[in-house]
């Protein structure tokens, strides 16, 4: 995805990518898992476990073209 992306996206030591245009649009690795319950996103790179939050108003993006948009509702706030 991201030889598509070329300079659109940062990429960062940890292994997930940024959008320069767009920078709450997050690009993750392949091998990444989401776990809502404790709000983390984590995968394997350079050899080590690494970790995102998982966080309101940001857009999660994974290879297999699908997405992930994390929203708190006025009802009950993210984390309640």
């Amino acid at each position: 995805m991201l030889e598509l992306l070329g300079e659109r996206a940062v990429v960062h030591d940890s292994g997930f990518a940024t959008d320069t245009v767009y920078p709450e649009i997050h690009y993750l690795p392949e091998d990444m898992q989401i776990d809502l319950k404790r709000q983390d996103i984590k995968w394997t790179s350079k050899g080590e476990e690494q970790h995102l939050k998982l966080l309101p108003g940001r857009i999660y993006f994974h290879r297999v073209a699908t997405s992930c948009v994390w929203k708190s509702t006025p009802r009950r706030p993210v984390g309640a």
